[in-house]
């Protein structure tokens, strides 16, 4: 996807959805985009602090009926600024382990997608909706982004790419995500993530 003059210039398709299969990369072809959910995910929360529903440095507890977290007093200084900008203290993930702050929150850089998950809870409880329904209200619709979703639909089953391993082959143990999860579950096509860059720039 080429991007040029605020639009998008050309587009190529390159390789196979699947190796082993004759059934080529196109336009319609869904991908995980992982990591690069976060950006879109930043977008909706500066939609929420221009509406003047979330402050940028309010400590995102005050905004939960109850602490986010038990026994973890760090974590009620952490604000949507330092999520954003990956200094909240919060590890990448939790890997089945109880959730602790690193650091004292904003003093340090920290990536992490448990922070996102922490927003995207504050965000659910602000709007009253499922971070997906928010999400298509907020910036997929109205970006006409049709074939994106931060949950797996059964019609990406005819288009999506295979996620492959190291050695390229296609995974087998494949998580179809069933619910959106602001850190990495989107699901697009490179044209759709394209609308959403033009509309940052």
């Amino acid at each position: 996807m080429q991007i040029a003059e605020r639009q998008v210039a050309a587009e190529h398709h390159f390789g196979l959805r699947q190796t082993g299969t004759s059934i080529h990369v196109d336009k319609d072809t869904i991908f995980e985009v992982a990591s690069m959910t976060k950006p879109i995910a930043a977008y909706a929360a500066l939609k929420l602090v221009e509406q003047g529903k979330l402050d940028l440095d309010k400590p995102l507890n005050s905004y939960l009926p109850e602490p986010y977290l038990a026994n973890e007093p760090l974590h009620g200084r952490i604000t949507a600024r330092m999520v954003l900008t990956h200094t909240g203290g919060f590890p990448n993930w939790r890997n089945d382990k109880p959730l602790h702050v690193h650091h004292e929150p904003g003093t340090a850089f920290l990536y992490s997608g448990e922070g996102f998950v922490f927003l995207q809870r504050v965000i659910e409880q602000i709007t009253g909706l499922d971070y997906e329904a928010f999400m298509q209200q907020t910036l997929l619709r109205p970006l006409s982004m049709h074939d994106s979703s931060h949950v797996w639909q059964e019609q990406f089953t005819q288009t999506a790419a295979a996620g492959h391993d190291d050695s390229g082959r296609p995974k087998t143990n494949r998580k179809l995500y069933a619910r959106p999860n602001a850190a990495f579950s989107l699901y697009c096509t490179p044209r759709d993530y394209a609308a959403f860059v033009l509309e940052m720039m």
